[in-house]
């Protein structure tokens, strides 16, 4: 009787570790995999700051971010997803990035259903321009900001 007393209580704890290790698990891949839904303000890039698109239009899902440096060039790259109003979550971030002095590089047409958009502003550093390169279809968008030695010819 003992035996089975003792072989009882080791099946129940297995079984309650178990059941944690699989909550724990199913916490981690929700926040880690299906839960990227963030807002941040800004973009930032040494001395300057770019105001980011979720500052201007709420939390989207971030399906990647990454970082490059070649030579003088910094190169950040944001990844949006499952976005339900592309062209105008775009539209209402270039209007904020002209009221911060950014201009078009590109004629803008927001009215395809793929396309891309470039606007570009001076640094706070001398002789470096950031240039915003917006590439986007029905669902999705990606933000590429570059910023390195330069100057801006306006498309306008």
């Amino acid at each position: 009787m003992k035996k089975s007393l003792k072989t009882l209580i080791i099946v129940l704890i297995s079984v309650l570790i178990l059941s944690f290790v699989i909550v724990g698990t199913g916490i981690f891949i929700f926040f880690k995999f299906i839960n990227n839904y963030k807002s941040i303000d800004y973009y930032e890039f040494e001395n300057d700051k770019v105001i980011a698109i979720t500052k201007v239009v709420g939390k989207r899902n971030i399906s990647s971010m990454s970082v490059k440096k070649d030579k003088n060039i910094t190169t950040k790259i944001y990844k949006y997803t499952n976005v339900k109003n592309t062209k105008s979550d775009i539209d209402n971030y270039i209007q904020e990035l002209k009221k911060d002095n950014y201009i078009n590089t590109m004629d803008i047409d927001l009215s395809r259903d793929n396309g891309n958009v470039e606007l570009a502003t001076y640094s706070v550093d001398k002789n470096k321009v950031i240039i915003i390169d917006i590439s986007y279809n029905i669902n999705s968008y990606t933000i590429t900001i570059k910023k390195g030695n330069g100057s801006i010819q306006s498309f306008e």
